[in-house]
């Protein structure tokens, strides 16, 4: 398999069959990542913020304050090449919490998505000692713990279905 050709963590976690979200949260979604990443940067322009994710956006920034977050990476994109899967990275902190942003809830999936993101950030060598599901909300938060063994091991069994079923 070509790297190009390498599934998305995304694509893998599919199998679980949850309803996949419209093209317009998916844009949203990677607009607001898109604006969370220029803001860990100090290079957003927050009079350029949509309307439609200010919100969000205000939740996150409400977050860091609050949990006072500092980003090791952020949208860091991965690959591992034993298990033959990319992913990219929300966030990853100074102490080593992988932390994942939704908007509104959190699907079920999260769990092997955290998984298969932990399982990427581990074969780069990176020590992951806790996973966190952030539910971004109109100008707050819910923080989720996910159990990270528990994630890497439904994540794990997603990927033998994907290969399998690739086949």
């Amino acid at each position: 398999m070509k790297e190009k050709e390498l599934p998305r963590v995304s694509e893998i976690i599919a199998v679980l069959q949850e309803a996949m979200p419209g093209d317009y949260y998916l844009q949203r979604g990677a607009v607001l990542h898109q604006a969370i990443s220029l803001y860990l940067q100090n290079k957003l322009d927050e009079n350029t913020i949509d309307k439609r994710i200010k919100g969000f956006f205000d939740g996150f920034k409400v977050f860091i304050k609050t949990m006072k977050i500092q980003p090791l990476f952020i949208e860091k994109s991965l690959k591992n090449d034993i298990l033959k899967y990319t992913g990219t990275i929300d966030l990853y902190t100074d102490k080593g919490i992988l932390i994942d942003f939704k908007t509104n809830s959190i699907p079920k999936s999260t769990t092997a998505q955290l998984g298969g993101y932990t399982l990427l950030l581990e074969s780069e060598g990176y020590q992951v000692k806790e996973c966190w599901a952030v539910c971004l909300l109109d100008n707050s938060f819910r923080i989720e713990h996910i159990d990270k063994e528990k994630g890497k091991k439904i994540f794990l069994a997603c990927l033998s279905i994907y290969h399998f079923k690739k086949e």
